[in-house]
């Protein structure tokens, strides 16, 4: 055997049997560390939107949902302004702040500094338009805002109070009845919700046509959306706001073709 390959034999097995053993090696110690990700990488987050400014708002007025395109008018149906591009934000829940959305993004109105301040999401959308009034539940019949409707001839008497609003004097309640597949009839009760009635004069539900709660006025007038009714609704009113008065006792004030959607700010 030749001298060169013991000692190369040799050699190997003293590299196999140091790699082996618990001795710390000699010689620095090197770390390492993870390199920080390139935030280039990083998603970038949504741009902030800017307020909307609008023209001055009277206290009370009307948002009308259009085709393409959103009008703020004053209850006597001047347009003060016009914004293509958004729409109105589930107008039948309950009556208070306006909200509207161009794509995306959601907006509250702002009636004091006359602007749309957009919101965080829609989630928070959802908690400043509620769809029902507190503590409604449709499946808990004990809890009543409004005694219950003459229901008298109906061809179907389900349904549930979805809001009531006092009117400025506290001696009305304006309120909201959900029916089948969610049409809408808006009665008169007293204060203290019984003798509800609808709003365009009959006894109950039988007869009375489709409508839906918009607000009160400052000085005491209902105004309520009339307008053909959908799939499980009537009416053959012309499509617009009314004024009420007292049950039966109608002034149209602003004409709505269709397609619409009302919704009031400043609501008393």
């Amino acid at each position: 055997m030749s001298r060169s390959f013991v000692v190369a034999t040799t050699g190997l097995l003293l590299t196999i049997a140091a790699c082996g053993s618990d001795a710390t090696p000699s010689g620095p110690t090197v770390e390492t560390t993870m390199s920080p990700p390139n935030a280039s990488s990083q998603p970038a987050a949504p741009p902030v939107e800017e307020p909307i400014p609008l023209p001055p708002l009277p206290d009370q007025g009307l948002v009308l949902g259009r085709a393409a395109s959103v009008e703020f008018v004053t209850l006597d149906g001047d347009v003060i302004d016009r914004l293509p591009g958004f729409r109105l934000y589930y107008e039948w829940t309950v009556p208070g702040p306006v909200i509207l959305r161009s794509h995306r993004v959601y907006y509250i109105l702002d009636v004091d500094s006359s602007e749309l301040r957009p919101l965080a999401s829609r989630d928070e959308a959802f908690e400043l338009a509620p769809q029902f009034q507190e503590r409604v539940d449709p499946a808990n019949e004990r809890f009543r805002l409004v005694d219950e409707p003459d229901k008298t001839g109906a061809p179907d008497a389900s349904g549930f109070w979805a809001y009531a609003l006092p009117s400025p004097e506290g001696s009305m309640l304006l309120a909201e009845w959900s029916g089948e597949c969610e049409s809408q009839t808006a009665f008169f009760a007293q204060g203290d919700g019984s003798n509800p009635v609808p709003v365009t004069g009959e006894r109950g539900l039988a007869d009375a046509p489709s409508s839906s709660v918009i607000g009160w006025t400052a000085d005491g007038g209902a105004l309520v959306f009339l307008g053909p009714g959908g799939a499980c609704g009537s009416g053959d009113a012309p499509a617009g706001v009314y004024r009420f008065e007292r049950p039966g006792v109608r002034t149209m004030m602003i004409a709505v073709p269709e397609p619409n959607s009302v919704r009031m700010w400043g609501t008393a």
